[in-house]
């Protein structure tokens, strides 16, 4: 789906490279005006653009209206854009990349493989939903963004890297720093501030900030007040 990625068309032409194999599936009469009606511009998280390639084909298959399929297709962009960013960028890539990093410190260079066969696995397993459900459920796909799978997806893989986070910065803490009241405090005050978002469901990302920016903030603190 990024193939070819332009600031005109943004993902039109890998859109069009996607959904080649429909030309001949379907028989369409004219793949150069095909083509043409598919160069729209297109812009959507690619590892959940499926459900949009699975819509279309499905309308495709039924013989609808350009002007229907077109309108279906510009209105999964905000959806599989914000849906998609806040899934892979801010929760299920920063908790595997976590798991991978503490991985690397018991099993050496397999942790970086780890990283790469989970997320892979992951990101495959979503393509390969969006295009199943783009295809059973054609224009009614919209459905499929308002029921739970997102949101427990999501709170898991946020919780989880959270969990990782906290552990992977205490062993690190526990091997590189001597333990004294003003290391205590800053430790309680983050673990105190990790909770809440686990308990507010923020993402991993969002939380290891507040952590972070709340820590220099307490150290500058005790040091100059």
């Amino acid at each position: 789906m990024q193939t070819g990625f332009c600031y005109e068309r943004l993902q039109a032409l890998g859109w069009c490279w996607v959904i080649a194999p429909l030309v001949k599936r379907f028989q369409i009469p004219n793949p150069a005006e095909f083509y043409q009606k598919n160069l729209q511009p297109f812009n959507a998280n690619p590892y959940i653009s499926t459900y949009a390639v699975g819509a279309v084909a499905r309308l495709e298959e039924e013989k609808k209206e350009p002007e229907e399929i077109q309108r279906v297709k510009n209105s999964l962009r905000g959806p599989l854009g914000s849906l998609g960013d806040n899934l892979i960028w801010k929760n299920v890539r920063p908790a595997l990349l976590v798991l991978g990093i503490i991985a690397s410190g018991w099993i050496s260079f397999w942790g970086p493989i780890l990283f790469l066969v989970s997320f892979n696995a992951f990101q495959l397993y979503l393509r390969g939903r969006g295009l199943r459900k783009g295809f059973q459920l054609g224009e009614q796909i919209f459905v499929e963004f308002s029921g739970s799978f997102w949101r427990k997806v999501t709170y898991f893989f946020g919780a989880l890297g959270a969990l990782l986070l906290g552990f992977w910065l205490i062993q690190k803490g526990a091997e590189y720093v001597s333990w004294n009241s003003e290391i205590a405090f800053i430790f309680l005050a983050a673990l105190i501030l990790g909770l809440v978002g686990f308990y507010k469901r923020i993402s991993a990302f969002d939380t290891f900030l507040l952590c972070l920016g709340s820590g220099v903030v307490i150290k500058f603190l005790l040091t100059f007040i």
